[in-house]
């Protein structure tokens, strides 16, 4: 990997499966976004656009997001990476 590939950007369906990964896990835990939002220490509507896959969360968020999720980093990020390869990205509205 050469530096500038560390430094791209995350694709629309990288930030769509990880917003999709993390509503279906939440809501398997029963959680509102409200409840989640608390638990991962933000506000819902940052919780909603990153569900949306519309905002790239930073990693003290997804840690944090991950934690209130009973999950290490790495395990959300190896369901997301699972959800990614099966996923279409989404039509993006003009």
């Amino acid at each position: 990997m050469t530096p500038g590939e560390a430094r791209r950007a995350p694709s629309d369906l990288q930030l769509y499966a990880f917003g999709r990964t993390v509503r279906i896990l939440r809501a398997r835990h029963g959680m509102t976004q409200k409840d989640y939002a608390q638990l991962v220490g933000a506000r819902h509507q940052h919780i909603s656009a990153i569900e949306r896959g519309r905002v790239n969360p930073s990693l003290r968020t997804v840690h944090a997001m991950a934690g209130a999720l009973g999950l290490q980093t790495s395990e959300l990020l190896l369901e997301v990476e699972a959800l990614e390869r099966l996923s279409v990205p989404p039509r993006r509205r003009t």
